[in-house]
């Protein structure tokens, strides 16, 4: 697929769109995307594949201004089992069409892709990453539940994370704010996290940084490192898990790591955004099952560099999600996973709608 890399721009009456080769990563797309002035919903890391994050949806830092990956898709051209090469979009194979749109890894093999473009107003992001001592994770997870709960703006994208600390040998408990093209709505949320009686912010880094920059992946390098063994994880909840869950996962992932220093590059991501304008998009018009449900997606990415940890390090990842996953702890009575995040252990349904 490395000569299925391209990305052409185009205009279809008002719409500037780009077609995108099968083999194209987010590194190969991001880029031209700012070149040209030009914007839309695209996967956080630059190693993923560009088709791998649109067939399940595709999540990303715009989607709540601009809806999932597949709310962009104008067509795509697939190769099926039998060697047949069709275009489906919502007049050509309108059937194959909804399928590759949330379930799009069962049923060929990707070409090519067209996608509707936006303008990238300026291009500017507002950027915010921050630190905290560990004993501020009551009133930092309150805070997060708070903000999450009166309801994000659409252009802002919120990551509460936990990241180790290999050389002091402990978790780190930090936060990212994202505004698209909206610096007073991303700096309304982070005010909600200054120091105080309750929370101490040891780092606290504003910028403005570029479309192309958003995607880097710079923040969190680990996640592309393709030479390590990985497990992938993942829960939802519609608002965010309860703080008593998440700070038992905290602990865990320090004792977890304190004990196996191999996966120190492990990570937990809960990732939240406005659910508006995906939940716009009327549920039987793609496969994807998950309209308005996802409000914060629990990301567990157990990474390690010895083999005999194979077994304990999916065991961990499996019980932490096992955890989160608990009714009383996501507000969910049963699972909800966003494949792309998805392990394998999961039912049909929690990945493909139980309705």
């Amino acid at each position: 697929m490395e000569n299925f890399r391209h990305a052409v721009f185009g205009k279809e009456g008002e719409e500037v769109t780009v077609t995108v080769g099968g083999g194209a990563r987010m590194q190969d797309i991001i880029p031209r995307l700012h070149a040209e002035g030009r914007e839309m919903t695209v996967g956080s890391f630059p190693c993923v594949g560009t088709h791998g994050v649109l067939l399940g949806g595709g999540m990303g830092r715009l989607m709540g201004k601009h809806g999932l990956m597949i709310d962009s898709l104008l067509r795509i051209k697939v190769a099926l089992w039998n060697g047949t090469i069709v275009e489906a979009s919502e007049t050509s194979h309108p059937d194959l069409f909804w399928g590759m749109r949330g379930a799009g890894h069962n049923f060929g093999v990707v070409v090519e892709s067209t996608f509707k473009t936006y303008p990238d107003e300026g291009g500017m992001h507002y950027n915010a990453d921050m630190v905290f001592t560990d004993d501020s994770i009551d009133s930092v997870l309150q805070t997060t539940k708070e903000v999450i709960e009166a309801g994000l703006d659409p252009s802002v994208f919120l990551i509460l994370g936990y990241l180790f600390d290999s050389t002091a040998m402990k978790p780190v408990l930090f936060i990212n704010i994202v505004s698209a093209h909206d610096t007073a709505a991303g700096k309304s949320v982070s005010a909600r996290f200054a120091s105080s009686e309750s929370i101490t912010r040891t780092h606290f880094n504003e910028t403005l940084i570029t479309f192309a920059d958003l995607g880097s992946g710079a923040a969190l390098p680990g996640v592309c490192a393709n030479s390590l063994s990985q497990d992938l994880y993942t829960a939802s909840s519609p608002t965010l898990f309860s703080p008593e869950s998440m700070k038992a996962v905290y602990a865990s992932y320090s004792s977890f790591i304190v004990s196996h220093p191999a996966a120190n590059r492990s990570i937990l991501l809960f990732e939240a955004a406005s659910p508006h304008v995906t939940a716009s998009v009327p549920d039987e018009s793609t496969a994807y099952p998950h309209r308005g449900k996802m409000i914060t997606n629990a990301i567990i990415q157990v990474t390690w560099d010895d083999e005999s940890l194979n077994e304990v390090a999916d065991a961990w990842g499996r019980e932490t999600r096992d955890l989160l996953a608990r009714p009383e702890n996501s507000g969910y009575e049963r699972l909800y996973a966003y494949i792309n995040y998805a392990n394998r252990d999961e039912p049909l349904q929690a990945l493909f709608g139980y309705e």
